[in-house]
C-alpha cells in the first residue's frame, strides 16, 4: 500500500503538537484523561446503526452521569423520530405518502420539507448530477442478496430503465408545508442525505440543553460538538477501502473540532458480477452505477448534511469537478481513495487545506484541517 498526498506541507511545530496527541486519539488512558468521563447512547435506526457519545469533566460523576445519559438517549430518540419520517419504505411516513400521491400536493413535516429544500440546492450545484428524484430506479436494483428471505441481487434491464428514467429530474413543488412531484410516477431518495441532516439536527438537540463536547455518529455519517473537554481534537477513524464499518479498518485518523465527516465509498452497498461491480451510486442519466476510480470519499466540512451531499456529489460529477466543487466552499475539505489500478493499492488525494502526517508506528496517518 502506498500513499501520494498532492503538495504535503510539515510545519515541525505542527508534527510536535500532533504527535502528542496520539495517545489520547482512542481514548487510551493517560494523566490527562484520567478527569474525562463519556457516556453514550446505541441502537439502531432503521438498518443503520446509531451511536451519541456526549464528553464532559466532573468529579461528581454520579449526578453529571446521569444527567448526560438522559440527554443523549434523548438526542437517539429524536433520530428515531426523524428517521421515521424519511423513511419512503414504511407505509404512511411523510416521504411514502409524498411518493406516493399520484403528483398531488401532500402535507408534510417542515423537516422533510427543509431536507428537500437542501436536495434541490445539491442538484442545482451539481448541474442536476445529484437528484433525489432517482428513487425509482433506485427501486430496480438490488444489491445486497438475503436468502434467508429469498432476495437475491438483481441488475434491471435496459428496457426498465429507459422507462423510469423519465421521471428523473421531475420538479419537486414546495408550497409552505404542502409538497408536490410534478411527474405523478416519480419516487424520492432521501438517502443521499437523510442521516446529516440527522446528525446535524441532533447536535442542534444537543446543544440546546447545554451539551459542549460530544461525537454523533449515524451510520458512518460523523458530527462533533465542540473538542474533547480537555482541549485537544476528537481523532475520527478513517477506514481503508473495503473496510468500511469494521473497526479495525482504521489506516488514519482525522482531527476535527466541531466539525463533521461524512463518507460513502463503493463497496458499501455492492456486488461483483462477470468482473464488474456493480454499487449502488447511480448515474442519473443511465440508471447504472457511475464509473468511477474512487474508492471512497471523505468530506470533512461544519455540517454533516453539506458533508453527506459533497460525498456524494464527487462520485455523480467526477473526481475533477467534484475536487473543484469543495474547493469552492469555505471550511470544506475532501479526502479521496483513488484505485491505482493494482489489486490492494490505492493513493490518498487531498483538497488543499489538508496537513498529511504520514504512518506512525501504528501505521496510521494523521490528517489535520488548516
Amino acid at each position: 500500500m502506498w500513499y501520494n498526498v498532492y503538495e504535503v506541507i510539515f510545519v515541525k511545530r505542527i508534527i510536535l503538537a500532533l504527535t502528542a496527541l496520539a495517545g489520547i486519539l482512542f481514548l487510551t488512558a493517560c494523566e490527562r484523561e484520567e478527569v474525562v468521563q463519556r457516556v453514550s447512547a446505541t441502537g439502531f435506526v432503521a438498518d443503520w446503526w446509531g451511536e451519541i457519545i456526549i464528553f464532559y469533566m466532573d468529579d461528581d460523576r454520579n449526578n453529571s452521569q446521569r444527567h448526560y445519559t438522559a440527554l443523549a438517549e434523548g438526542a437517539l430518540e429524536y433520530v428515531r423520530y426523524l428517521g421515521g419520517i424519511f423513511d419512503r419504505f414504511r407505509e404512511g411516513t411523510d416521504l411514502w405518502r409524498l411518493n406516493h400521491a399520484g403528483g398531488e400536493f401532500v402535507e408534510v413535516s417542515p423537516y422533510l420539507v427543509e431536507a428537500l429544500e437542501y436536495s434541490i440546492f445539491f442538484r442545482d450545484a451539481t448541474n442536476g448530477r445529484m437528484d433525489i428524484t432517482i428513487g425509482g430506479v433506485r427501486d430496480l436494483w438490488v444489491f445486497e442478496a438475503n436468502p434467508a428471505e429469498g432476495i437475491d441481487i438483481r441488475i434491471p434491464t435496459q428496457a426498465e430503465l429507459s422507462q423510469v428514467l423519465s421521471t428523473v429530474g421531475t420538479n419537486i413543488i414546495i408550497d409552505g408545508n404542502r409538497v408536490r412531484l410534478e411527474h405523478p410516477e416519480a419516487s424520492l431518495d432521501l438517502g443521499g442525505i437523510a442521516k446529516g441532516y440527522m446528525a446535524d439536527l441532533a447536535a442542534d438537540f444537543l446543544r440546546e440543553r447545554g451539551v459542549e463536547h460530544a461525537i454523533i455518529n449515524l451510520g458512518g455519517d460523523n458530527m462533533t460538538i465542540g473538542g474533547r473537554p480537555d482541549g485537544m481534537p476528537f481523532g475520527i477513524g478513517l477506514p481503508a477501502p473495503g473496510t468500511i464499518g469494521l473497526v479495525d479498518g482504521h489506516i488514519g485518523v482525522a482531527l476535527i473540532e466541531s466539525q463533521s465527516m461524512v463518507g460513502s465509498g463503493v463497496d458499501q452497498r455492492a456486488f461483483w458480477r462477470d468482473g464488474v461491480r456493480y454499487h449502488h451510486i447511480l448515474d442519473v442519466d443511465t440508471g447504472m452505477p457511475v464509473d468511477t476510480d474512487m474508492l471512497s470519499v471523505f468530506i470533512i466540512s461544519e455540517s454533516a448534511i453539506l458533508g453527506e451531499g459533497l460525498s456524494t456529489a464527487m462520485y455523480t460529477m467526477g473526481r475533477e469537478a467534484g475536487m473543484a466543487l469543495v474547493e469552492g466552499i469555505p471550511n470544506a475539505y475532501a479526502v479521496l481513495f483513488v484505485d491505482v489500478g493494482r489489486e490492494g493499492e490505492f493513493e490518498v488525494q487531498t483538497t488543499s487545506g489538508v496537513t498529511f502526517i504520514p504512518p506512525g508506528e501504528d501505521g496510521r496517518f494523521m490528517l489535520y484541517f488548516n
